[in-house]
Formats: structure tokens, sequence, C-alpha cells
């Protein structure tokens, strides 16, 4: 049987990906932009591990990466338009 935490964490997952799913391919950053971001994310100090939030934004971290339009509160990344 599986634990409260696991079970939070599958929920979370399936979550992340359905959100990601439904993002209009226009409105995404480049797969290889939206891997580095999460690079920078999954090892800050404010991302909240288990709901991969953000503690200043309030984000859902593995959603807003994979944003052209987004970028990080304490200006870790930068919206991919200015990228360019």
């Amino acid at each position: 049987m599986f634990k409260l935490a696991e079970k939070m964490a599958k929920l979370r997952d399936m979550a992340e990906q359905t959100a990601v799913d439904v993002i209009p391919d226009s409105a995404k950053a480049p797969e290889d932009i939206s891997a580095k971001r999460w690079e920078i994310c999954s090892s800050c100090e404010h991302l909240y591990k288990p709901t991969n939030s953000c503690k200043k934004c309030g984000c859902f971290m593995v959603l807003k990466t994979t944003l052209k339009k987004a970028q990080c509160p304490i200006k870790k990344w930068d919206r991919y338009e200015l990228e360019n």
C-alpha cells in the first residue's frame, strides 16, 4: 500500500503533466530552455519540493519553466524572448 507522501507525489506529477500537455505550443519555450530553467529551479533554495512550487512566487515550477513569457521572480532566468 502506498504511503501518503507517495500518493501525493503521484498526484502532483499527474497534475503537472496534464497542465504541460494543455499549454499551446505557441506559448511554450523550447525544450532545452525549459530543461535549463528546471535544472536551475530544482536546485534552488526557494523550491518547495513536495509540490515543486516556488516559495517566492507560488507557481508550480515544472509548469512555469515551460512558458516562453515566464520569468524567475529572483532573476535566475528570464523570459525566452529576451534570451534570443
